[in-house]
């Protein structure tokens, strides 16, 4: 079996204490080697070898790599969404106070949501339009076209809208 020396371990165990803020130690004598914590935890591998140690402290070490790298990976997701829902609340923002004032549509609140007061305000106008484009078209005057436009810019406003709102609930 080959020789490992008590440095060679002891850099592996310096790699995991730094990396986790364990206290991890080698422990033992002759033939009877561990490794041992300050925190009064069991011993880790109690009777091994030292290349046995040495082989089972690479793992640990290639493990947390992976998992280091896999964190980094989740955190790099978490704050791109972070990131979106931010610009996604500031969009909200600005169409909910460009449908109506503060004083109209309010604060955000726990009991009070200014995007669905301006999703309710919304919708409210979008049942307006059919009457207005039967008007315009019933007494000759033009723009019945225009009204269908806004129609549909309306209801594509309300279908982006509505599921957020929605989703989101009282914000």
């Amino acid at each position: 079996m080959p020789r490992v020396s008590d440095e060679a371990i002891q850099k592996r165990i310096d790699v995991i204490n730094k990396r986790s803020g364990s206290k991890w130690f080698l422990a033992g004598r002759n033939d009877y080697w561990c490794i041992d914590t300050d925190e009064g935890r069991t011993n880790i591998l109690a009777g091994a070898t030292k290349p046995r140690l040495y082989e089972f402290l690479g793992i640990v070490i290639l493990g947390m790599d992976a998992l280091w790298t896999k964190m980094e990976g989740l955190s790099a997701s978490l704050t791109n969404e972070v990131g979106q829902k931010e610009d996604l609340e500031t969009l909200l923002d600005t169409i909910s106070y460009a449908v109506a004032p503060v004083t109209v549509i309010g604060e955000h609140s726990n009991m009070n949501s200014p995007w669905q007061n301006a999703l309710d305000i919304i919708t409210r106008i979008r049942t307006a339009f059919p009457v207005l484009r039967n008007m315009l078209n019933t007494s000759g005057l033009a723009g019945a076209d225009i009204a269908d436009d806004m129609l549909q810019e309306i209801d594509a406003l309300i279908d982006m809208i509505s599921p957020i709102v929605n989703e989101d609930g009282k914000k």
